[in-house]
């Protein structure tokens, strides 16, 4: 159903912009004709976010013990994201670290929400 309408909007803008190398491979192989396609992955400024600056207010408020090693995942919780792959790896963590702490943040739908678990609820079962 999609098929026409996707490839007559894919030649429409001079360049198409992806975070995902697949999603770009895809395209680029399904639309020969579609414009030239650029990654732009998510990235990270290092030099400004980097472990030890000044976490123990942010720490403290979301009652994150400073001796955890914190992983991070802000994204779309979704199936299609791998998001049921992630917390059955945080669980697996979890039962043999006592050591870290998951921080799971996103949104199911293109509208934010925000809800905030007690730090009693923050380790995976």
């Amino acid at each position: 159903m999609f098929g026409p309408a996707e490839s007559w909007l894919t030649r429409i803008p001079d360049r198409i912009v992806s975070s995902s190398t697949r999603f770009a491979e895809e395209l680029a192989a399904r639309h020969p004709r579609a414009p030239r396609v650029s990654l732009l992955a998510d990235a990270v400024d290092t030099e400004r976010f980097r472990p030890g600056l000044g976490s123990v207010p942010l720490r403290t408020e979301l009652g994150i013990p400073a001796d955890r090693r914190v992983i991070v995942f802000l994204g779309v919780l979704t199936r299609y994201q791998g998001v049921d792959h992630l917390l059955a790896a945080a669980r697996e963590i979890l039962a043999r670290r006592d050591d870290a702490h998951f921080l799971v943040m996103g949104t199911r739908t293109s509208r934010p929400t925000a809800r905030r678990r007690p730090p009693s609820a923050s380790r995976a079962t």
